[in-house]
């Protein structure tokens, strides 16, 4: 994705979000972004600013804030980003997903966090200036680090407070400041589960806009302690075998594709 400060054009891809809702056009096949000439012909009079112009591929896209509540007409809807995950395809949610989290880091960084004097759009580069002190606010990224752990054949989950109460899922948690993020992986396991970790391997990353995250997958084998979950943050945790799973993250979420490699593999050792 590059930064894209040539002027606004009316057949470029509107992102237009109402808090964490994206504004999509209904067709007979599903959803699209609408284009910015669809939005003003079908709603000239709404208060939806211009906040950020980006390309993405050979696309151009616009990032509009709206701020205003209202019931769009047929043909139209409101769709919560996070019910997407399971719905869009990869390249769609993420780029839903960027736009999200440059609507988070414009609405959070209105003010300079070192003056508290307002914020500015640099025209050059994305951040944004403080009108007084200068200071830059460049978007912000929160590392976590998100864990598939077995032993043998078993899979390690967990069920969050944070979660649904059916679903499972895997270990993990935010990279806390000094840390790197093996020493984040240990230390997430052993506060969530009690466990200690051995061959700790690192998958894939994933951004995530729920809000401004970087997920950092590792893989590891348990090496001892007793199973117990942390209090604050864990229900329950559990073993389970490959054709026992319980409910668990499914769509584009990266502890969904963690999950299904891991059966993937599983599938492969039983067959072979």
């Amino acid at each position: 994705m590059e930064f894209d400060e040539r002027r606004p054009r009316s057949e470029e891809t509107c992102l237009c979000f109402q808090e964490d809702h994206l504004l999509l056009r209904e067709f007979q096949q599903g959803v699209c972004l609408p284009k910015v000439e669809e939005l003003r012909a079908s709603f000239p009079q709404l208060a939806a600013p211009l906040l950020e112009r980006f390309t993405w591929g050979d696309a151009r896209y616009q990032l509009h804030e709206c701020l205003e509540s209202f019931s769009p007409p047929p043909g139209w809807r409101w769709s919560r980003l996070r019910q997407l995950t399971s719905s869009l395809p990869t390249e769609l949610f993420a780029l839903t997903a960027t736009a999200f989290q440059l609507l988070h880091w414009r609405q959070t960084r209105r003010y300079c966090g070192r003056c508290g004097s307002p914020t500015v759009r640099a025209s050059v580069e994305r951040s944004l200036r403080c009108t007084t002190c200068g200071q830059d606010h460049f978007p912000h990224l929160a590392p976590a680090v998100i864990l598939l752990i077995t032993r043998g054949e078993k899979l390690l989950l967990v069920r969050s407070l944070r979660h649904p109460p059916q679903l499972w899922s895997l270990v993990a948690g935010f990279v806390e400041a000094g840390e790197s993020l093996e020493q984040a992986a240990h230390r997430e396991a052993l506060e969530e589960t009690g466990l200690e970790l051995e061959n700790l391997s690192y998958c894939y990353s994933q951004a995530w806009p729920f809000p401004s995250s970087l997920m950092v997958a590792f893989s590891a084998n348990c090496r001892g302690g007793k199973l117990r979950p942390g209090p604050d943050e864990i229900v329950e945790a559990a073993w389970f075998l490959p054709d026992r799973l319980p409910t668990t993250p499914t769509g584009l979420s990266i502890a969904g594709r963690l999950i299904a490699d891991y059966l993937q593999r599983s599938h492969r050792r039983t067959h072979e």
